[in-house]
């Protein structure tokens, strides 16, 4: 029966490889879009905005809208950006500083800022 491939046949640009006993694809390949994110540039970009909208904050999806706006990202999804909103709060350079409706789910959210003394995490992060 033609319906199986031959190993190694072409699937248009992939090329059919067996899966291996023991071997789970998504654990290799789950951190590969991870890797290739500059976070540098991105935590950057993020302050920026932060920066030009201090005196209301944003949210995580406002953050997201303005950063494809600017052409920062691919996309306006919040998940393009919500790690790298989680690193900056965890390292003190961005705080919560209320909370409004999401205009999209209709739920609490937190609006954030930047910290105080954000300049001086930033600096010691460099």
């Amino acid at each position: 029966m033609q319906a199986m491939m031959n190993l190694g046949e072409s699937l248009g640009d992939r090329t059919y490889k067996p899966r291996l006993p023991g071997k789970i694809i998504t654990f290799e390949t789950r951190g590969e879009p991870h890797e290739q994110v500059n976070k540098r540039l991105r935590y950057k970009q993020i302050i920026y905005l932060y920066q030009c909208c201090d005196d209301m904050g944003l949210t995580v999806r406002e953050c997201a809208m303005l950063m494809y706006l600017k052409k920062f990202t691919h996309s306006e999804h919040r998940q393009e950006i919500a790690p790298r909103i989680t690193e900056l709060r965890q390292m003190g350079i961005l705080k919560e500083a209320g909370k409004t409706k999401d205009v999209e789910t209709h739920r609490n959210v937190a609006v954030f800022r930047l910290s105080n003394d954000w300049e001086n995490i930033w600096n010691g992060y460099i």
